[in-house]
C-alpha cells in the first residue's frame, strides 16, 4: 500500500485516489487483539516494526499529493479509523459504522492519529 500511494503521487495520470476495503461488509476494524496477546505480546521488537510499517502507511496516505478519498462500505473502527482520518475525504454508505472499536470515552488511537489530528481541527476539538 505504501508504494501505492507512492506511485499514484507521482504518477501524472491519476487525479485522485480512492482508498476502499474488498466487499460490502468493513473497509478497516483495526488489528487483531487476539494476534497481539498469544504472538505479539511475547515479541515486543515484532510488534514495534509492525506498529512502524502501520505507522509508515499511514504517513504514505498524508505525504500523497493527490487527494485521498475513503470509500467505506461497512465498518470502520480502531485502526480503520485512524487510516480514514489521514485521508482529505470519506465517502460512505448508508450502512457505514465508524468509530472506536473499544470504549467511547478515554481511549486513545494507538497508531498515530492524535499526532496529525489537529492539523484538521482545533486543539480542543482535537481532544
Amino acid at each position: 500500500m505504501i508504494a501505492g500511494f507512492e506511485n499514484a503521487s507521482t504518477d501524472r495520470s491519476v487525479v485522485a485516489v480512492v482508498f476502499t476495503g474488498t466487499g460490502p461488509y468493513a473497509f478497516c476494524t483495526g488489528g487483531n487483539a487476539k494476534e497481539y496477546s498469544e504472538y505479539y505480546s511475547k515479541r515486543p521488537e515484532e510488534y514495534g516494526a509492525y506498529m512502524e510499517l502501520f505507522n509508515n502507511m499511514v504517513d504514505s496516505i498524508l505525504m500523497c499529493k493527490k487527494p485521498v478519498i475513503c470509500r467505506v462500505n461497512g465498518i470502520r473502527v480502531a485502526g480503520g479509523q485512524e487510516i480514514g482520518t489521514a485521508c482529505d475525504l470519506t465517502v460512505a454508505s448508508d450502512l457505514a459504522v465508524l468509530g472506536p472499536a473499544g470504549p467511547r470515552h478515554g481511549s486513545a488511537p494507538g497508531g498515530g492519529a492524535s499526532d496529525f489530528l489537529p492539523f484538521f481541527l482545533s486543539i480542543e476539538d482535537a481532544m
